[in-house]
């Protein structure tokens, strides 16, 4: 529990960090904003507007401010506690009794939920050497986990296994009786959550203990701690070579599969490397979340109907990241390359249903979970990329739709992420005559065009981000997984 407690107290740390650099910004937007403002002449069109955003800014800061000053590490759930402070004062200020019986109830209600909701679930990290974890007897092929808080006291519990995942737990099974893998337990209201490392349980994981005996040799020959250091990282870099190699058993070591990632839809290409300076598409395809999964129900979050979507969403997510991973079997790729999404937000720019998408349908967390869970699990290579531009660059390059021709400029880059002056395609004859017909204004005249030069040129002649549809280059459609599916998939031309 401690351990857990710690982790809590790190993760809140990072936070409000995160949120101090956002409020350094916010400084920072207002500063150049009154610097605007001395240099705007009275009477000014613009003046009125500059002044405006200089309040509402103001107004924000003071706003995030108050909140960094107040936030602390609750636990029993930070909404309960606001709540019995309110009822609290609402008590003070009461001069009726009754009213002030019906509010006492209240409190007594809120402090016993409060109360329950102190109780952390019970935390237990795993050790390999003790069985997976010392306070855990596992027996996962009869569903039984004893619980032995101490020596005297045991509680079995009987956990239900899912049927596809029967084969998964016998060899986690066999791996705790021989003591290879720790299992960290933590124990919820009616459920028992057990986490184990997949890399481990699926053979890909780097060989620490005979790299340590190896390091344990070297430090005994009694070397100059120049060449002992040389000797070590000789030896860490042949564990690493290792194991790659055990990762690349049944996949194709030049074979890409990358993803862009939307709020509604994903883009996926499976591309060959060639050579230094080519690359082949093997296949391109995109899956799209449909209507039942993403329209506006206008109903509260508590609402069956909204409860419903949200769940049935978050099913359908799963089952399509399913599928492409299984995709990815299929064409034995071992490099899998997606955008990186540690990135500064801009959510607020879009309006209120851009906002509703980023926040409310994109399930950003499930999908990195789904995504790290499945490459760690197949053994795959992941690449993380800048995906600055991607999207206007694969429009130009390819002609299909949207997020399938991004991701296959995200998969390019990642091929060559390591590959000096590539992370960008060459401008070639082909890409400016596509750039003449898709503007009213000649950029052939523009000295060292780069895509950030046209891609302003874009956005100042057609006044919007240039973008192919879903019909562009689409050969066959059809449900991901049954005619029941709420995802759709197009392939589109190679």
């Amino acid at each position: 529990m401690k351990t857990k407690v710690i982790s809590d107290k790190k993760s809140n740390a990072s936070q409000k960090k995160n949120e101090y650099e956002f409020l350094e910004s916010l400084h920072e937007q207002l500063i150049s904003l009154r610097s605007e403002l001395e240099n705007t002449k009275k009477g000014t069109p613009g003046i009125k507007r500059i002044r405006s955003k200089i309040f509402h800014l103001w107004r924000k800061i003071e706003k995030k401010e108050l909140e960094l000053k107040n936030q602390t590490v609750v636990y029993g759930q930070k909404a309960h506690l606001k709540r019995i402070s309110f009822l609290y004062n609402s008590l003070h200020k009461s001069k009726c009794e009754i009213e002030q019986n019906k509010i006492q109830k209240q409190i007594d209600q809120k402090l016993d939920e409060y109360q329950a909701r102190r109780v952390g679930n019970i935390y237990l990290l795993g050790e390999a050497n003790q069985g997976g974890n010392r306070f855990f007897k596992f027996d996962l092929n009869n569903g039984k986990i004893t619980y032995k808080p101490s020596k005297v006291e045991k509680v079995i519990f009987d956990v239900k296994i899912d049927k596809n995942k029967r084969s998964e737990m016998s060899r986690l099974q066999e791996m705790i009786n021989d003591k290879d893998i720790s299992v960290t337990v933590e124990i919820i209201e009616g459920f028992i959550v057990i986490a184990f490392d997949t890399e481990i349980l699926n053979g890909y994981s780097l060989d620490t203990k005979e790299r340590a005996k190896e390091v344990k040799k070297i430090k005994a020959m009694n070397l100059m701690k120049q060449d002992e250091s040389v000797l070590i990282k000789e030896k860490y870099v042949e564990y690493y070579a290792k194991q790659e190699e055990k990762k690349k058993v049944d996949k194709l070591s030049n074979r890409y599969i990358g993803v862009d990632l939307n709020p509604d839809c994903v883009g996926v290409v499976v591309m060959d490397k060639i050579g230094d300076d080519d690359f082949k598409i093997i296949d391109r395809r995109s899956y799209h979340l449909m209507g039942a999964l993403t329209n506006k129900l206008g109903k509260s979050s508590s609402h069956p109907d909204q409860i419903w979507q949200n769940n049935k969403r978050e099913y359908e997510v799963k089952e399509m990241w399913l599928a492409i991973f299984k995709l990815s079997t299929h064409y034995k790729c071992y490099n899998f390359v997606m955008e990186d999404l540690d990135f500064k937000s801009t959510a607020s720019d879009g309006g209120t249903e851009f906002n509703r998408k980023t926040k409310n349908i994109w399930h950003r967390t499930l999908t990195t979970e789904m995504i790290d869970k499945k490459t760690a699990e197949l053994g795959m290579n992941l690449i993380e990329v800048n995906p600055a531009f991607s999207s206007f660059i694969g429009n130009i390059m390819h002609k299909v739709f949207d997020a399938t021709a991004s991701a296959c400029e995200i998969t390019r880059r990642g091929i060559y992420k390591f590959t000096k002056g590539k992370f960008y395609p060459i401008i070639d004859g082909t890409i400016m005559s596509t750039m003449k017909s898709l503007l009213t204004t000649d950029v052939s005249n523009i000295k060292d065009v780069k895509w950030n030069h046209l891609f302003a040129a874009t956005n100042k002649s057609i006044g919007y981000r240039y973008r192919q549809d879903t019909s562009t280059g689409k050969v066959g459609e059809f449900r991901s997984k049954s005619y029941k599916s709420n995802v759709k998939c197009n392939i589109y031309c190679k």
